[in-house]
């Protein structure tokens, strides 16, 4: 894949026909941006991962080599909003200077609120990437998608080879499986945004077993910075929360373990 391809090009690299513009759409959600959080916290609502500082919370080391900036304080009373000096990938700011922040502007004013947008002001340090990872993140998606849907990898060199030269070096990301279970993914997995269920704890089929999500190899983490090729793939969603932040080599030590105090006789080949 060529380095210099930014995130405006994914779409007409990725060859999906409309049919299958919610797996599009799901990629270029899931591998450029963060997660998001309305909870009381510094944290943007889904914001691309490479272009707000990371928030670095109470004993996490700041990322080698990175440069902190300073909050502003913009506006008063109404009109009260955070900034930075600097922002995007290489920068940072920590969790205690937003709370001095705030501080500081609800002394001056009579509108500052933890959960207002406009006083959100990083992203999850464990979620950030350079643009040019969360592309090659997605390009691998976008192959993986089309070996889903039933394409063979011949046809996706021909109709995308640049799809493919982005999981040529990773042979776990050619072929269509679950990471964990290491069972084949189905179309069936990619959920439509219109698919609703009235299920009273999960507003959304996305909260169903089988369905695919995005899924890290080895998970995030404060000064990791994970959300890489060859680390991101596709996976069940119920793999993915048995997972959880332990990654899958621990977490199959951790089912032989539980197996063997259950009095199964485990036998690795």
């Amino acid at each position: 894949m060529q380095a210099s391809r930014k995130a405006s090009e994914l779409r007409s690299l990725m060859g999906f026909t409309a049919e299958h513009s919610h797996i599009e759409q799901k990629i270029v959600r899931d591998a450029l941006n963060t997660r998001g959080d309305n909870t009381l916290n510094p944290y943007k609502n889904r914001g691309l991962r490479w272009q707000w500082p990371v928030v670095v919370l109470p004993g996490d080391e700041p990322p080698k080599d990175w440069e902190k900036v300073k909050i502003i304080i913009e506006g008063s009373g109404k009109k009260h909003a955070f900034s930075t000096t600097k922002r995007g990938y290489g920068y940072y700011i920590t969790y205690d200077e937003w709370l001095s922040a705030l501080e500081k502007a609800k002394k001056g004013g009579d509108n500052v609120k933890e959960n207002v947008g406009r006083f959100k002001i990083g992203i999850p340090y464990d979620q950030a990437a350079s643009e040019q990872n969360c592309v090659a993140v997605a390009m691998t998606l976008a192959y993986q998608a089309h070996r889903i849907l039933g394409r063979t990898a011949e046809e996706i060199k021909l109709f995308a080879p640049e799809l493919w030269r982005a999981v040529e070096k990773f042979s776990l990301l050619q072929e269509p499986k679950c990471p964990f279970c290491m069972e084949k993914l189905t179309e069936d997995g990619f959920v439509k945004e219109a698919e609703d269920t009235s299920d009273v704890f999960y507003k959304r089929k996305e909260a169903e077993d089988k369905v695919i999500q995005l899924f890290h190899v080895e998970p995030l983490k404060p000064g990791g910075f994970m959300h890489r090729p060859g680390n991101v793939t596709w996976g069940h969603r119920r793999c993915n929360v048995t997972i959880g932040t332990h990654g899958i080599g621990e977490t199959i030590d951790w089912f032989a373990r539980v197996l063997q105090n259950r009095c199964y006789n485990v036998i690795r080949t």
